[in-house]
């Protein structure tokens, strides 16, 4: 039978004290949560699975619309007025790699890049080297989720 969710129950682990406390925004959620559980139970003990995995938060549309305009600011004050130069990819990696983010350089073959750009959330061409070469220098910033070491 395939898993299903009942609910789920915003809480907060102190490890000082090695309590759980149910966010205040949850304190509706768990009494709707205790409610469906009884509904399930029908006055019968009800097994049931806990599984506790750390809060994820994902960027809205509008965080992420916000984020892209800020580093366009960036970038026009970096160019000072000026066309070309910075662009907002550049500023967005180096914010990267101030604070943290995985960052590889590779040389790959010139065709490889669209493939890259299907595997990696962001694929910046540092440099194009010698034309009989056919590779390209590449800085880009791992995704997590489709990383491909086989390529």
């Amino acid at each position: 039978m395939a898993s299903r969710v009942i609910g789920r129950l915003p809480v907060v682990y102190y490890p000082q004290t090695g309590k759980l406390e149910v966010e205040s925004a949850g304190e509706f959620v768990e009494t709707q949560l205790f409610q469906r559980l009884d509904e399930l139970a029908k006055d019968k003990p009800l097994r049931l699975t806990l599984t506790v995995k750390p809060e994820h938060h994902k960027r809205s549309t509008a965080q992420n619309s916000l984020m892209w305009a800020l580093l366009t600011i960036m970038a026009d004050h970096y160019n000072g007025g000026r066309t070309g130069g910075v662009t907002p990819e550049d500023c967005y990696l180096e914010m990267l790699e101030k604070y943290g983010a995985k960052v590889d350089y590779l040389e790959v073959p010139a065709g490889a890049l669209d493939i890259l750009r299907g595997c990696y959330r962001i694929v910046h061409v540092v440099e194009i080297l010698e034309v009989h070469t056919g590779f390209q220098h590449l800085h880009h910033r791992r995704n997590e989720s489709t990383d491909r070491r086989d390529l």
